[in-house]
């Protein structure tokens, strides 16, 4: 129970929760989620002058940000639980949390395994990838390992339709396509390392438009984004951090990944270019730096960005001033103070901020293939989807990209 003697900080409770995630197995996106949330938490009381942690305090703001109440119960299960979090730091300064098992892999399918997520990684596939296509096995294995398959030459056609037709009671189109290239891709590993006498990957079911997008990608209008900016205070040290984050994703089209990672040796303030390696493809990316943008970084730099060893441009604002990770929440704030509607969007995060910047391009009529470069994507095909572009207008525009003169 809580004892009145033991005066529990904000602060403290968000490190506790932090540190107790961070060396946990929870899932990478539900890591995110929390972190988001304690990060929205942090800045909250900050704002407000609130030092101590007190029950009404996480109450109001889990009521106000994300219409999660005490006793009523909805499907945001991750807004939930960092509400029942808060909580018992309050209550008892301990975290009862869910034990998450290692990701084992059946004993007779770890090499293949490994055998594939090592060709991932040679193919520069971004370790996010690699965790994504771990996980489909883990759970495709132990399936084949409950269905009795104990040696690899065991495995039939059978296996893998079984497992499809279940998965289809519990996941939608998507999640199925996904899990049958993963299927595809180890039957053809397995067969060309010798493991199976047969490669029968093109006997698996077709998934048809699984692709297929039904609305068009979520993203602002051009008038939304700059009254997002125009209600940050970019008198403030965290205005004009936010401010300069938001126009990076803007009106560059940064991932909010590149952003995180952005440093400060990756600006060429002399010839004003950003030159950085992606986060997500690992493929190099080198963009204009704009004055409006060019001018936010040094106002944040200079007088904004708190004392920090850390190489990376955006910290935190609070002590310890170590790299911000998650900006979802933040974008969330301004949208709020704008008065912009977003729960009619899929996504209201800061990657609708990169679709309303290749949206943007795309009504000004600029060509596929330079939107493609300012994207940062190694096909046209991936911007097609992207943009939700029609083949008609891909045909209208040059798909070669133009090479820069060199002096």
């Amino acid at each position: 129970m809580y004892n009145e003697n033991k005066q529990v900080t904000v602060s403290e409770a968000v490190k506790t929760i932090e540190a107790q995630f961070a060396g946990n197995n929870h899932a990478k996106k539900y890591t995110r989620g929390i972190m988001c949330i304690m990060e929205a938490f942090q800045e909250h009381c900050d704002k407000r002058g609130i030092v101590a942690l007190e029950k009404d305090v996480i109450l109001s703001f889990m009521a106000e940000r994300y219409d999660v109440h005490l006793k009523r119960t909805n499907n945001k299960n991750v807004h939930r639980r960092a509400m029942n979090l808060l909580l018992t730091v309050y209550e008892s300064r301990e975290i009862k949390h869910h034990y998450t098992p290692p990701r084992i892999i059946p004993a007779q399918f770890v090499v293949p395994v490994n055998r594939l997520l090592d060709e991932l990684r040679r193919d520069f596939k971004a370790e996010t990838t690699v965790e994504r296509y771990h996980q489909q096995l883990h759970i495709l294995t132990m399936f084949f390992d409950e269905q009795g398959v104990k040696n690899l030459e065991e495995l039939t056609l059978a296996h893998h339709t079984q497992f499809i037709k279940t998965a289809m009671t519990k996941h939608g189109k998507q999640h199925i396509a996904h899990q049958l290239r993963t299927m595809r891709w180890f039957l053809h590993s397995m067969h060309k390392a010798g493991d199976i006498p047969e490669d029968f990957s093109h006997k698996l079911p077709q998934v048809h438009n699984a692709t297929h997008q039904t609305r068009l990608p979520s993203a602002f209008k051009p008038e939304e984004v700059e009254k997002v900016l125009s209600v940050v205070d970019r008198n403030s040290p965290v205005g004009k951090r936010d401010y300069a984050i938001i126009l990076l994703a803007a009106k560059l089209g940064l991932r909010s990944g590149d952003i995180r990672q952005l440093h400060f040796g990756h600006i060429d303030w002399e010839n004003n270019v950003i030159s950085l390696v992606q986060n997500k493809t690992g493929n190099p990316l080198t963009l204009p730096l704009l004055p409006e943008v060019g001018w936010a970084l040094i106002d944040y730099i200079k007088h904004g960005r708190p004392v920090s060893d850390s190489p990376e441009i955006f910290v935190r604002q609070v002590a310890p001033h170590v790299p911000m990770r998650y900006y979802d929440a933040l974008l969330v704030k301004y949208l709020q103070k704008a008065e912009i509607p977003y729960e009619r969007m899929r996504h209201h995060g800061m990657h609708a901020l990169r679709h309303s910047f290749a949206s943007n391009l795309l009504e000004q009529q600029i060509p596929i293939d330079i939107i493609q470069e300012s994207m940062g994507h190694t096909s046209p095909e991936t911007t097609q989807v992207y943009l939700s572009v029609d083949v008609n207008q891909l045909k209208s525009c040059s798909l070669e990209v133009p090479h820069a003169e060199k002096d």
